[in-house]
């Protein structure tokens, strides 16, 4: 799916203005550190200031494999958490990443800080 920066691909997916930190990128993967409190895509009380919604403002190609309102998104991170999320930019990277996911081939890693 390929589509304008201020094209709306939704109504009920809006572009969100976000500065991303993105670690890494290629042709296939955005690597991006999620801050704590952003929500990862639309649901129940948030609609328009999502990660997904900032991918849509920032990004013009996407996976769409899991729908309009998770373009992009093979797996996430809790909305309290920070951590770095990857994110496909074609079915093909993401029917490959999803496939790791699930067959416990691909290696997380997560550290807790407690006060």
């Amino acid at each position: 799916m390929i589509y304008q920066k201020d094209e709306v691909i939704d109504d009920s997916i809006k572009p969100y203005k976000l500065n991303l930190d993105i670690i890494f990128e290629d042709k296939d993967i955005i690597i991006i550190n999620k801050p704590q409190g952003l929500v990862v895509h639309p649901g129940d009380g948030h609609h328009d200031d999502t990660l997904v919604n900032a991918l849509i403002y920032n990004k013009k190609q996407l996976s769409t494999i899991n729908g309009l309102n998770r373009v992009g998104i093979v797996h996430r991170i809790d909305k309290d958490t920070s951590g770095l999320l990857l994110v496909c930019k074609n079915d093909s990277a993401h029917n490959f990443i999803a496939e790791q996911l699930k067959n416990h081939t691909m290696h997380r890693e997560y550290i807790a800080l407690v006060t």
